[in-house]
C-alpha cells in the first residue's frame, strides 16, 4: 500500500512539473546561427524568422496564389539601437499570453519593441520606453 502511495504521490508531481510548461515564454538563441526560424505556440500564423544580427524579422504569409512569402515586419527607429558587427545583436522573445506578448531585445543596449497589430491589420514593431 505505501507502494501504491509513493507511486501516486511521484505521478502527481511529476505531471504538475511538466504541465506547468505548456504555453511556456518562448526565445530564439543567443549562440549558433545568424538566422533563427521562431512560432508562437499561440497561432500558426504567427510564424517568424529573424537575422539576429540585423534585428530584421519577418513574418511568414501566404500570397493571394496560395504560395508562401517572408515579409519583412518594420520596426521603429530608436538611437540606442547598436549593433555589433558579425555578431547576435537580438533576441525575440513571446510570453504564450498571447501574440501581442511579443518582444524583440536589442541583446547589447536592451532596447526593446513589442509587435503592435496596426490599424491597417499588418504588424510592426513599437519601441517600448
Amino acid at each position: 500500500m505505501k507502494k501504491i502511495g509513493l507511486i501516486i504521490s511521484f505521478i502527481v508531481l511529476t505531471s504538475s512539473v511538466f504541465g506547468q510548461q505548456g504555453g511556456s515564454n518562448q526565445r530564439t538563441s543567443l549562440c549558433g546561427g545568424r538566422w533563427e526560424f521562431f512560432m508562437s505556440e499561440i497561432a500558426a500564423k504567427v510564424s517568424f524568422k529573424i537575422d539576429k544580427f540585423t534585428g530584421d524579422v519577418f513574418q511568414l504569409v501566404q500570397r493571394t496564389n496560395g504560395t508562401l512569402t517572408w515579409e519583412l515586419i518594420i520596426k521603429e527607429n530608436n538611437s540606442k539601437d547598436i549593433k555589433k558587427q558579425d555578431s547576435i545583436n537580438y533576441q525575440l522573445f513571446s510570453s504564450g499570453l498571447g501574440i501581442r506578448h511579443t518582444y524583440l531585445l536589442n541583446t547589447n543596449t536592451g532596447v526593446t519593441w513589442q509587435l503592435v497589430e496596426s490599424k491597417k491589420g499588418g504588424w510592426y514593431f513599437e519601441t517600448v520606453e
